[in-house]
């Protein structure tokens, strides 16, 4: 249970940090394309930190430094972007700690049904953004900023006080190598299945966040509202039906990402007939965030076959750096192609969800034949 509060106060936090950097004097986009870089870069190493010694330690310590970077985020508002770029640098660096919490849930529940352990991990971050946004709606962004860091400033609390990680009895000393952890990174994305998984992982991202980005640009605040709730409520239905289905995972997989194509190209066809445009729009948030729901958590639990059980976190720091690096794709597309029309979206979306679709196939093919 603490595993899935913290994972809640972190993207909390994440989505209300970003907000509020917008609103910056002389905020430039590419400060949070650094971020997204920085995250890249660090949430394996940072994960598989928590691997080899301790969830607990990672997880004090993270939330911590990011309760630092919210207090440098305050000044940035008053003193300028130099501040906003030091807390962007400190929030990329060390606070990649949903990938140590989901880990951490996964080691007690090792072996134990991980379509339900990881769909209460993405449950619980979807109602995280979800809370964000109807926080904003009744809040000033100043008010839920100093809630958030609060909370940053508990999280660790929490973690120092209650969490426990069975390896902090062992006083054995070690040595952690960041050399040794990049060479055994490169030799997990050698395995050609999960390679391809992780990329498969990024397309269906890439995706999402794409209309994801083309809901907030184009809606009025009101609009987006509705439009996150529906999206948010058809994700959640999704993840909670997953759990009571017994089929394995790659066939959930490929029958949630066809499904997906099956909708979004529906959704082309009216728009390009002259569908109403913000009844649309939120139909695609429902229909599309089902069937999303329903194969997100089993991307984690494919990933986590035949791994090794204290080193989970490196594997998801891998999962996490893919999806930020294709929000960060999301966001160059949307930097370059700003009035990108939504009809030219959604076949756009088909055609990649279609080459997805492929690419999972041929990962699952591949994990059957080493296996």
């Amino acid at each position: 249970m603490l595993c899935l509060v913290l994972i809640y106060i972190r993207e909390l936090t994440f989505v209300a940090s970003l907000a509020l950097s917008r609103e910056v004097v002389h905020f430039h986009i590419s400060y949070l394309l650094l971020f997204y870089v920085l995250q890249i870069i660090a949430a394996p190493l940072q994960a598989s930190f928590s691997d080899f010694y301790s969830r607990k330690k990672g997880l004090a310590y993270g939330f911590l430094f990011v309760f630092v970077g919210h207090l440098l985020l305050f000044l940035a508002l008053k003193k300028g972007a130099l501040f906003l770029l030091l807390s962007f640098a400190i929030n990329g660096l060390f606070g990649n700690l949903t990938p140590i919490a989901t880990a951490a849930l996964l080691d007690v529940n090792f072996g134990k049904k991980p379509r339900v352990s990881m769909g209460l991990v993405v449950a619980t971050v979807m109602l995280a953004f979800l809370s964000f946004y109807w926080a904003r709606w009744y809040f000033s962004l100043e008010i839920i900023f100093w809630v958030m860091t609060a909370l940053c400033l508990l999280a660790s609390l929490l973690s120092a006080l209650f969490f426990y990680d069975p390896r902090d009895d062992d006083a054995r000393p070690k040595k952690f190598s960041v050399k040794d952890e990049l060479f055994l990174i490169a030799d997990m994305l050698k395995k050609k299945w999960f390679f391809l998984g992780i990329k498969g992982y990024y397309l269906v991202y890439f995706i999402w966040y794409i209309l994801y980005y083309y809901r907030i640009e184009t809606l009025d605040a009101v609009d987006v509202v509705h439009a996150v709730t529906a999206f948010s409520v058809g994700y959640l239905g999704g993840v909670a039906i997953q759990m009571f289905v017994n089929n394995n995972d790659q066939e959930v997989i490929l029958f949630g990402v066809m499904f997906t194509v099956f909708i979004t190209l529906l959704v082309g066809i009216y728009l390009l007939f002259g569908g109403k445009m913000l009844n649309t729009i939120i139909l695609l948030n429902f229909v599309f965030a089902f069937y999303y729901g329903i194969f997100d958590p089993r991307l984690y639990s494919y990933f986590s076959y035949h791994q090794q059980k204290h080193r989970l976190g490196t594997i998801f720091g891998l999962v996490d750096s893919s999806d930020n690096l294709s929000e960060l794709s999301s966001i160059a597309v949307f930097s370059l192609l700003p009035k990108m029309n939504i009809v030219f979206l959604t076949f756009f979306s088909v055609i990649v969800l279609l080459v997805t679709y492929e690419v999972f196939e041929t990962s699952f093919r591949m994990h059957k034949k080493n296996t």
